[in-house]
């Protein structure tokens, strides 16, 4: 590749690679490998989509941040809260996170969002402080219950046929026959709440919450079919009550399926967490002034183009050159995006997948090493 003889610089907007690397360590590492053999300016961005590292990124970019605290079965759930302006903004991955503190927390049947819904709560309780607007970012969750939890967090009644509480999480969609939302409408009652989802998949069937990424989280494939099952069930009671109500609407199944019982029943709304990011970053303007953008995840695939902050990246970036670069890169993805113009995967140098996540950013180093000799 031949560059200019004023470019702009070279802009890294790299994703996290979960349990290994935050974004702005990746993106770091990438820098020191271009910085070995280029003399050019390097830019490092951070980059988010709705799940983990939201609320880091809106902090790196100057919104105030405070931590909160929620009673969950009589324990301390802190969560961090970012500031925009009146919206607030928090991560479910920090309430109900698939690996929250560090630790793998797989429940696929019993996990629920209820943690979700107290910290909203938690948030309405600020009195003539509480926020005009709450933006909750959706992904990296342990949870397929139709975000029937967060409801409950915020005082809604959720009851099977005999009028008994049903049980949490996806163990107890099938059973649901009846939604008292009237307590947490009340409490939303002059507060807008969005989900800020990295994925644009339906509430269920196929890719759906359930078939798209509950294996992810630990389901087998008989518990997969259960929650669809139930997913389905939650689904059409939402659709009787809330006539436009659409399960198939891209982005209720993030996170579980969090979105959708609030979507019906609250009126809330579903945006782009990858857009969100954008736009509280400035991350457009400082792509289009460059000259190579380079971006990535830990793995690269169909997902990542639709609606995660890496495929976003790759748009924004139209007519500049892209390299992606990623643990592992699905080959359909690779397919889809022919606009790359080049493609790096740890897995290329590693001799393992274990090898790759335990010297990442040594990985990343030596592939930063490389562009910058293709972009000589």
């Amino acid at each position: 590749m031949s560059m200019s003889s004023e470019p702009g610089p070279i802009v890294i907007v790299m994703d996290k690679f979960k349990g290994c690397l935050t974004s702005m360590e990746a993106g770091g590492a990438l820098a020191a490998g271009l910085r070995e053999v280029l003399d050019g300016p390097v830019e490092v961005r951070g980059l988010a989509d709705g799940g983990d590292g939201l609320v880091e990124l809106l902090r790196h970019a100057g919104a105030p941040v405070e931590t909160r605290s929620v009673l969950v079965g009589g324990e301390p759930r802190p969560f961090d809260v970012a500031w925009l302006g009146d919206a607030a903004v928090l991560e479910s991955a920090q309430l109900v996170g698939l690996h929250r503190g560090g630790i793998l927390r797989s429940d696929p049947m019993g996990a629920s969002s209820e943690a979700v819904g107290l910290a909203v709560g938690e948030l309405m309780r600020r009195g003539d402080a509480a926020p005009a607007e709450i933006i909750i970012g959706v992904g990296g969750t342990n949870c397929t219950d139709a975000g029937l939890g967060l409801l409950r967090g915020l005082g809604a009644e959720l009851r099977d046929a005999q009028c008994a509480s049903i049980a949490p999480g996806g163990r107890g969609l099938r059973a649901l026959d009846m939604i008292d939302a009237g307590p947490a409408r009340r409490l939303l009652a002059d507060t807008k709440l969005v989900f800020a989802t990295d994925v644009d998949a339906p509430m269920h069937g196929p890719g759906g919450a359930a078939f798209g990424f509950a294996r992810q989280k630990g389901a087998s494939a008989d518990q997969v079919d259960a929650l669809d099952t139930g997913l389905a069930h939650v689904g059409r009671i939402l659709s009787a009550l809330a006539t436009d109500f659409d399960p198939a609407f891209p982005g209720l199944g993030a996170g579980g399926g969090m979105p959708a019982a609030a979507c019906a029943l609250l009126g809330a709304r579903i945006a782009s967490g990858a857009d969100l990011a954008f736009e509280a970053t400035g991350l457009d303007a400082a792509i289009r002034s460059a000259s190579l953008v380079i971006t990535g995840e830990g793995r690269f695939d169909l997902g990542s183009l639709g609606g995660k902050g890496p495929g976003r990246v790759v748009e924004a970036a139209a007519g500049i050159p892209v390299v992606v670069v990623a643990g592992e890169i699905d080959p359909a993805a690779r397919a889809r995006a022919s606009e790359v113009a080049r493609w790096y995967a740890l897995l290329d140098l590693a001799s393992s997948r274990e090898d790759s996540l335990a010297y990442a950013a040594e990985y990343l180093r030596v592939i930063g090493r490389q562009i910058g000799d293709w972009a000589r």
